[in-house]
């Protein structure tokens, strides 16, 4: 009944009393909501459960990355059987079959039968050697070195071969005549496991 009297009587300061009470009121019951659980309460993150959850992704990445570099087969590219167990390591990777020569799945080199045209050797002094595999491994081998200057993997001049197991010893020879021309001295063969 004092409400009604003071309602009656009211002023603009009595009706922004009025509605801050009102606020106070609603704050009070969201409040004891919260506590018996009724109300919509805001959910915070839990930090710890998502550390867990990054640091389980983490390992789970780390354990199925592959760090064995896999060697594009592409068609006409026959490698060798063998059974050998050594992993490959990361390098600079020549493809040689019967068509081309590539360098990185990038091709260098088309050839005539697996034979190299006579215009791609020019140099009647040095018949073994292939100019334009020489020059795009030298670009290759300068990046690996600028990667090692900047901090990166060590460079040691290791090729990967890939080789069509059909392609002649002499082609096989100016290859990696070629490759020995642009510091790297190091080769792999690549061979297929039965």
């Amino acid at each position: 009944m004092a409400d009604d009297i003071v309602k009656a009587g009211a002023t603009g300061d009595d009706t922004l009393d009025d509605a801050v009470l009102k606020e106070k009121k609603a704050r009070r019951k969201a409040r004891r909501a919260e506590r018996e659980g009724d109300g919509p309460a805001e959910k915070e993150l839990n930090l710890t459960a998502m550390m867990d959850i990054l640091t389980i992704l983490v390992v789970f990445l780390l354990k199925n990355y592959n760090t064995t570099p896999a060697a594009n087969l592409r068609e006409g590219l026959n490698p060798p059987i063998s059974d050998t167990q050594i992993a490959m390591k990361n390098a600079i990777t020549v493809a040689v079959s019967r068509k081309d020569i590539s360098v990185d799945d990038q091709p260098v080199l088309n050839l005539d039968n697996g034979r190299v045209r006579p215009e791609d050797t020019p140099i009647a002094e040095q018949p073994l050697l292939i100019t334009k595999l020489r020059d795009t491994l030298l670009t290759k081998v300068e990046h690996h070195k600028k990667i090692e200057s900047l901090g990166g993997t060590p460079f040691k001049g290791e090729m990967l071969v890939v080789g069509d197991r059909h392609i002649d010893y002499e082609l096989l020879s100016k290859v990696l005549y070629s490759a020995g021309q642009a510091q790297l001295a190091n080769f792999k063969f690549v061979t297929l496991s039965p």
